[in-house]
């Protein structure tokens, strides 16, 4: 195996492994706010990366490429979170 394709290898997992840290961002609209979170693995991630600001605004959560067994009861605490199943 050269060096080269090492390198190659190692610096393709650093980029995975920094793409897989979870993350929250919020975009406020006029008339509600969206938070588009990702990479969420814990229920601790909730407490960490969601913003706890209130707004009388509606607010829209989108999950993406996350892994949870279930949504922690305290996932939307002090967010305007209406949730459909």
């Amino acid at each position: 195996m050269s060096h080269g394709f090492l390198r190659v290898a190692v610096l393709s997992l650093s980029a995975v492994v920094a793409l897989a840290v979870p993350s929250c961002e919020v975009f406020e609209a006029h008339y509600y706010r969206r938070y588009t979170c990702r990479q969420f693995r814990t229920a601790s991630d909730f407490a960490e990366h969601v913003p706890r600001e209130p707004s009388p605004k509606p607010t829209w959560f989108s999950l993406h490429e996350s892994r949870l067994s279930a949504l922690p009861p305290s996932a939307f605490a002090g967010l305007n979170v209406t949730v459909w199943s």
